[in-house]
């Protein structure tokens, strides 16, 4: 009887979420770009997953409706809609052990309605799954924060293994055991052993087709760490280091396959919160959450600055989180002005809120209306299957 509170507002949230990805889902674009095509074909049949195994869990539930002779754009693109539902989610459980639920609610529809993830959850393309970096994320808090330990172990097995498989992410799943080595420990010794055996043999288990590929072709590997097949000189990798923040805060390079123009990918509101959150970690810089990211925005970017085939998408989760932290600051502080005032609070997280649904808003209009509809987007979507 108590839970249908939290239980209508999760089913809501889920619901708008799924609406918000699925929108026109098969005919928005109408057809394909040659990215999204060479995805189709690399998850054609059971040779090409056992030679390139990378991106294996959105290749998979790609094969399995190519199997079943599904090859309806909205069959196809709901792989990656599938990976974008995962990931919000999971920022909502990071965001809800870190900060306030109404913080978590409002940083996921920023994330959620951003034309940068739109794109990316709403493409044949895997490169949705770069942003399953806030799985490691979850997987700690639900490790540090849970009683339970049946459930968080079997979920971290799972997307452990998952995570596996995406390029680069590889440091990420090392650096996150060195940091949650004791929680992990803990974990383990007050699991029972049989279940703990299952879990080893379940994480081999999953992950024998990316090292049976790796000991093939150990070309393989250097893909799966992120690194460059060629190093660029140095001048270009300089430049990918500035396209980073131009590309987030001034003015994204021209990519009509992604995004439109050269609009920078964060809208002001989310500009001034990123700036704010920043201000807001530095005083929190002795906290495990203020390290984890900055290590991860460090690590993130040098991946991306060697150009090796991780985009600005992995940044998101840290970039968002960031901004939820923005927003929080400043709850905090109108708080602290008005410390009994309801009238004044409540105008002031009011105004809040507004922000967040006109951004949102904007997000999206940006997506549906102004990245859809301009005819370098048209003319790069098509393809046909």
């Amino acid at each position: 009887m108590t839970m249908w509170q939290p239980l209508l507002m999760y089913s809501v949230m889920i619901a708008l979420l799924i609406a918000l990805f699925s929108y026109k889902l098969g005919t928005m674009p109408m057809h394909i770009s040659n990215d999204e095509l060479h995805a189709v074909e690399a998850a054609g049949d059971w040779h090409h997953l056992l030679a390139n195994p990378l991106y294996a869990p959105h290749k998979v539930i790609l094969f399995a409706f190519r199997v079943a002779s599904v090859d309806r754009l909205v069959a196809l693109r709901s792989a990656s809609v599938f990976w974008a539902l995962l990931i919000v989610l999971l920022f909502f459980s990071t965001l809800r052990h870190w900060f306030s639920k109404r913080i978590a609610v409002m940083g996921s529809l920023l994330l959620a309605s951003s034309s940068w993830f739109l794109w990316a959850a709403r493409s044949l393309t895997p490169e949705i799954m770069q942003a399953s970096l806030i799985a490691l994320l979850a997987l700690g808090g639900w490790l540090r924060y849970s009683r339970a330990r049946v459930g968080p172990l079997l979920a971290g097995v799972l997307l452990t293994a998952a995570v596996c498989y995406i390029p680069g992410m590889i440091w990420f799943v090392l650096l996150a055991v060195i940091w949650q080595r004791r929680a992990i420990k803990s974990s383990l010794e007050e699991t029972p052993g049989l279940l703990t055996a299952f879990a080893v043999f379940l994480y081999v288990l999953l992950i024998a087709p990316l090292l049976y590929a790796i000991v093939r072709n150990p070309h393989l590997l250097q893909n799966l760490l992120g690194l460059p097949t060629q190093w660029s000189a140095w001048q270009q990798i300089v430049r990918n280091a500035l396209n980073i923040p131009l590309a987030l805060f001034m003015r994204a390079p021209l990519n009509p396959a992604h995004w439109v123009g050269q609009l920078p990918l964060l809208d002001l509101f989310s500009i001034v919160m990123f700036v704010l959150g920043l201000y807001n970690f530095f005083f929190l810089r002795k906290l495990d959450r203020a390290k984890i990211l900055i290590g991860l925005l460090v690590l993130v970017s040098a991946l991306i600055t060697l150009g090796g085939g991780i985009t600005l998408i992995m940044l998101l989760p840290a970039i968002y989180i960031i901004v939820a932290c923005g927003i929080d600051f400043l709850l905090q502080q109108w708080f602290k002005i008005f410390p009994r005032n309801p009238l004044a609070r409540g105008m002031g997280l009011t105004l809040i809120v507004l922000s967040v649904l006109i951004a949102g808003s904007y997000q999206t209009a940006r997506y549906y209306k102004a990245w859809l509809g301009a005819p370098t987007t048209k003319a790069i979507y098509s393809q046909t299957l």
